[in-house]
């Protein structure tokens, strides 16, 4: 009873849904009411794009047919053209646009049927014809010759619809050469889709790469490389990977050629091979080399399988593949990137570090449970991934390893699938050899020879976790500073203005350089360490360290001791140097600008210049007694012995802005002047009398000698000392040019 009900609503909603979809079918066949006014302005009334089956487009006499291929491992169907019977991959941005541009198009206006004349348009038979095939709905489109206004526009007739006058924009894209839509790009396959890659030089080196996992990662990462023995198949460092990689992906046609002609003119230099991970889509050849013809900036390529094909492409491409067989080896015995790092674990017979990745911060599991200071996390990673072997050493290593390093990373894959893989990574650390670690790599089984320093890295010490900031004090603070360094000592003590005096040494006129010792002062009290190294094993030159620096610091308001900072340094250490801290016996890299700060003489650098306004006399004498001399007449200098002109007062400025410059670069030595610093016969003798400002008393005269030149901190300087003043300084060559060329003749 309830069916019977029923019936006629059950009836009604079948017959409902059957109207519909016999709508549906029918409407696939015409352009449906909704479709022509939504499009009023297009070409077409109809466009639907998901229905594309296929688009055929000929200019003048070409043609080519765009259809969609098969799925492929992404689940996508790219484009494919067929052009003079043969089937090639599209250029899916080309096809793209075109499409597009069809789908966009518009009228600028329709003319009225009675106004068309075929053969006036050039539509009889037209220039450009455009056929497309959406399901069972077919379009067509002829465009002719230029219309009369606006400028660039082009007659067109939409079949069924009549003659319309089309953009430029329209125009332009319909009006191109077919084998545009053809792919340019030779090499087939992508770096994921790639097992093994070979690159055969003619008469020269054959590189061959395998990568190591099926899955595949991406970034240059996973490839082995064969190479001789001790090296064998030995991992490929990602950088150079990733540039074969982009010279492959680089290698389009600038232009195709007759198949016939390019192998005529192929001189063969280099063929690349590539063997796919889906077998079935076969291997891919190509073979690269001499003039193209009609292109002087490029080569042949030929390309034997998966299809043939022949075009030009840039020079430059063939040498950027033949990269030298040793720098494609990696030296580097971690290959992941810190970022790519989630684990460290390091054992010895005794002890073990493990450190994980917990965000952006990193925590230690072992030997204690806490976390790490970030900043001293990633030095500690950094230092890790940046140990490199020396060479290579055999393979048949004897014994076991001492200690073992995992590294545990997640690396982009190069499948279709994307998403991130696991990569694990093993060192084995054996005995040392005459200074150098052999260290097996897991990855290729390789073994690297690392020196013993740099081997330093790779040990389970977690002092190497240590905070990198080592001092934290104020600049206020430090009231003495010491400087041992080459047998010198300095030390200073601040004054009650809070400048830096000099107690040592002793020697007439020296003064402090209060802005040096404070650069000294800051960088010893904010000092923080590049890195970590371990232990003090005695290699690292701190039994006799090259600089000491100490510094004391005021006593704390609640009246404790004074405290104090000391560090030394040992052997140079890359960009810095090994060094600790007061009795501490834990090593790490000082920053090289703490050397830099203290590696010198703490001396006044303007020791040498001459205040301006306090001139009144100067007389320069040349080594070979030629004299100078220059006075204050009223306001103004002026050159003794010339009319009071123009000319006079230019040449005696430039001699007193010169005196006024003379703020050396440094203190060279202390003490009586050095033979070699060429003081014995003087090139320029230049005495300065003085005046005090404001009241014109006389002050002492200051007498400057200039000897030798050289160079100091990698600049050309003149040897200058200031009579009672113990020290030789070193003064720019550029600042002295200008009282040399006083005494030259005009």
């Amino acid at each position: 009873m309830k069916v019977a009900k029923h019936a006629t609503t059950i009836a009604l909603t079948v017959l409902a849904v059957a109207a519909g979809v016999g709508v549906l079918v029918m409407d696939r066949d015409r352009v449906t009411t909704g479709e022509a006014e939504s499009r009023k302005k297009n070409l077409f009334e109809a466009y639907r794009p998901d229905d594309l089956a296929e688009l055929t487009i000929t200019v003048d006499g070409k043609t080519a047919r765009l259809f969609r291929g098969g799925l492929d491992d992404a689940g996508q169907r790219a484009w494919q053209v067929e052009i003079d019977g043969q089937r090639h991959a599209a250029d899916e941005r080309a096809a793209d646009q075109l499409v597009s541009a069809l789908e966009m198009g518009t009228a600028e206006r329709w003319v009225a049927k009675d106004a068309v004349d075929q053969r006036a348009f050039g539509l009889d038979p037209g220039r450009i014809a455009v056929t497309i095939v959406m399901g069972r709905l077919t379009l067509k489109l002829r465009v002719g010759g230029p219309a009369p206004s606006p400028e660039g526009s082009h007659y067109a007739e939409v079949e069924g619809r009549g003659v319309a006058v089309i953009t430029r924009e329209l125009a332009a894209a319909l009006e191109t050469d077919p084998a545009s839509l053809r792919s340019r790009a030779l090499v087939p396959y992508a770096e994921g889709d790639v097992t093994s890659l070979q690159i055969v030089e003619q008469g020269g080196a054959t590189r061959s790469f395998t990568r190591v996992d099926a899955a595949g990662t991406g970034h240059g990462a996973g490839f082995l490389l064969d190479g001789p023995a001790p090296q064998g198949k030995a991992r490929v460092a990602a950088a150079a990977m990733e540039k074969i990689w982009g010279t492959l992906g680089a290698l389009d046609a600038d232009a195709y050629l007759d198949q016939g002609a390019g192998e005529k003119a192929l001189a063969r230099r280099v063929t690349v091979r590539l063997s796919p991970r889906d077998a079935a889509r076969g291997p891919a050849s190509l073979e690269l080399g001499g003039p193209c013809p009609g292109h002087p900036d490029d080569v042949v390529a030929v390309r034997t399988q998966p299809d043939r094909a022949a075009a030009c492409v840039a020079a430059g491409l063939v040498d950027d593949l033949l990269v030298p067989v040793d720098t494609l080896v990696d030296h580097h015995l971690v290959g992941a990137s810190a970022d790519q790092v989630t684990e460290v674990k390091i054992t010895s017979a005794d002890r073990t570090v493990e450190l994980a990745r917990s965000g952006p911060q990193w925590h230690l599991r072992a030997p204690e449970d806490r976390s790490v200071d970030a900043d001293a996390g990633r030095a500690f990673l950094e230092a890790l991934l940046a140990v490199e072997g020396d060479g290579f050493a055999p393979r048949d290593l004897a014994g076991a390893p001492r200690t073992t390093v995992r590294v545990v990373s997640l690396i982009p894959t190069a499948s279709v699938d994307g998403g991130d893989a696991e990569r694990v990574e093993t060192l084995e650390l054996f005995p040392e050899q005459g200074g150098l670690v052999p260290v097996r790599r897991s990855e290729d089984g390789a073994v690297l020879f690392v020196p013993r320093d740099r081997a330093e890295a790779l040990l389970p010490d977690v002092a190497a976790l240590r905070s990198r900031k080592l001092f934290d004090e104020a600049l206020g603070s430090v009231h003495a500073l010491r400087v041992e360094a080459g047998g010198r000592v300095q030390r200073f003590v601040r004054d009650e203005n809070g400048n830096f005096a000099l107690q040592e040494p002793r020697g007439e006129g020296l003064v402090a350089d209060s802005v040096l010792a404070s650069e000294v002062a800051s960088a010893l009290s904010s000092l923080s360490v590049d890195r970590w190294i371990g232990p003090n094993t005695g290699s690292y030159g701190l039994e006799k360290p090259r600089l000491t620096i100490e510094a004391q610091l005021d006593a704390d308001s609640d009246g404790g001791a004074p405290r104090s900072l000391r560090v030394a340094l040992g052997s140079p250490a890359g960009a810095g140097s090994f060094a600790r801290a007061g009795d501490d016996g834990a090593v790490f890299i000082a920053p090289r600008t703490l050397e830099e700060a203290a590696d010198r003489w703490l001396l006044d650098r303007t020791t040498t210049a001459i205040a301006p306004e306090t001139i009144t006399r100067a007389t320069l004498t040349s080594e070979a007694g030629k004299h100078l001399v220059i006075e204050r007449i009223g306001d103004a200098l002026t050159i003794a012995g010339l009319p009071r002109d123009a000319a006079a007062s230019a040449r005696a400025a430039t001699i007193r802005d010169a005196l006024a410059e003379l703020t050396a670069e440094g203190a060279v030595s202390i003490g009586p002047a050095e033979k070699a610093q060429g003081f014995d016969k003087p090139r320029l003798d230049v005495l300065v009398e003085r005046a005090g400002v404001g009241t014109r008393d006389k002050v002492p005269p200051v007498r400057l000698r200039f000897g030798a030149e050289d160079t100091f901190q990698g600049g050309r300087v003149v040897y200058v000392r200031r009579e009672g003043v113990a020290a030789t300084w070193a003064v720019a060559q550029g600042k002295a040019r200008a009282l040399f060329e006083a005494l030259e003749p005009r």
